[in-house]
């Protein structure tokens, strides 16, 4: 496992309760809060894609 593992989990629960307590904002000022709870999931999902590139050495 890298060292970075326990960082990008941070980040990933960090975004996570951020896009709760919006939901939870919007949906106290009359928005309907799962609505935007599956927008930021979706969104989420589409900008989570990221080109990976792969190097091979010959040996």
């Amino acid at each position: 496992m890298s060292d970075s593992f326990p960082f990008l989990v941070a980040i990933g629960a960090l975004w996570a309760s951020i896009g709760l307590v919006l939901s939870l904002t919007m949906g106290r000022r009359g928005h309907d809060g799962f609505t935007w709870l599956v927008v930021g999931t979706l969104l989420l999902a589409r900008t989570s894609r990221v080109p990976v590139l792969v190097v091979r050495r010959h040996a």
